[in-house]
C-alpha cells in the first residue's frame, strides 16, 4: 500500500519428509455452527477422550474464520471455514458453518 506496508500473508511453508503417522486414533472437535466475532475452543482428543497439547498441533484455518496456535477459532464472516489440525503426522479436518 502507500504506507509501504505488505499484506499480512496467510501460509506456512513446512519442508521436510512428513513424519510417520503414530498408530493412534484422534479426533478433533470443532463447535459448530459459530457465529462471526465469536471464540470457540477447538481441541483434540485421543480414543480415550483425553485432550493432546496445543504445544504438539499445528492448527490452520481457510475460509470465513481464523485460528490461533492455541485452538481459538474465530468466525470472521458469514459462510464455510475449513479448520485442519497437524498432529502426530496426521491431518485432521473438519468444517465449520459461520453464521451471521
Amino acid at each position: 500500500d502507500a504506507a509501504g506496508e505488505r499484506p499480512v500473508a496467510n501460509a506456512l511453508a513446512i519442508r521436510g519428509l512428513r513424519p510417520i503417522p503414530r498408530e493412534q486414533v484422534l479426533r478433533l472437535q470443532v463447535p459448530t455452527p459459530i457465529r462471526i466475532g465469536q471464540a470457540a475452543a477447538m481441541r483434540v482428543v485421543n480414543a480415550e477422550g483425553a485432550a493432546i497439547p496445543n504445544v504438539t498441533i499445528l492448527w490452520a484455518a481457510q475460509g470465513a474464520a481464523w485460528t490461533d496456535q492455541g485452538g481459538t477459532l474465530r468466525g470472521l464472516k458469514s459462510g464455510e471455514a475449513t479448520v485442519r489440525a497437524f498432529i502426530h503426522g496426521q491431518i485432521l479436518e473438519r468444517h465449520v458453518t459461520v453464521n451471521p
